[in-house]
């Protein structure tokens, strides 16, 4: 795959319209508002859509747009769930905003939820944030159900195997 989306260089407004040569102009000189922001991830979500078809399961916005916390220069961080094998994401420049998504295997996904790992609490905290911009926004909250349905026991297991290698005794014995 030659990458889900192609920066391209279409002029996207806030709700997937293509600007005015005049518009264009205020936008460069001055960065895109929070609402042509989100305009920019919707138009991403749904090129990806198209792109991945039934293969997508839901495409996501997290960090300070999905917050509401952006400024006019701040990035885009997506990311793409699917059904099956995909490219691991990318990082481009579409209308001067720096965009980065990163794709998530719902395989994979399901199976850290359920059998904790090292990925289990960043997993978690993302679906937490994750604004939904295509696909069901009940899926998210199953998600999160899934990983906080997981067992404690499950939970002290995947801590005795992994806890040796995340302490580090850098400044003397801890115990």
């Amino acid at each position: 795959m030659n990458g889900i989306l192609d920066s391209g260089s279409a002029i996207i407004g806030s709700e997937g319209t293509i600007l005015k040569r005049e518009e264009r102009k205020i936008r460069n000189r001055f960065g895109l508002t929070h609402e042509e922001r989100i305009g920019l991830a919707k138009a991403i979500a749904g090129r990806a859509a198209q792109e991945l078809g039934e293969r997508l399961v839901l495409v996501g916005l997290v960090g300070s747009v999905a917050r509401c916390l952006d400024t006019p220069w701040s990035d885009l961080d997506m990311y793409i769930f699917l059904r099956g094998q995909g490219e691991k994401g990318r990082h481009f420049l579409m209308l001067g905003v720096a965009v980065g998504y990163c794709v998530e295997e719902v395989e994979t996904l399901e199976e850290i939820l359920t059998h904790p790992q090292e990925r289990w609490p960043f997993l978690m905290g993302l679906l937490d944030s994750l604004q939904v911009l295509r696909g069901d926004p009940a899926q998210r909250k199953r998600w999160l159900e899934m990983g906080r349905a997981c067992p404690p026991e499950a939970f002290r297991l995947a801590l005795h195997d992994l806890l040796p290698n995340m302490v580090m005794e850098s400044f003397g014995r801890i115990l």
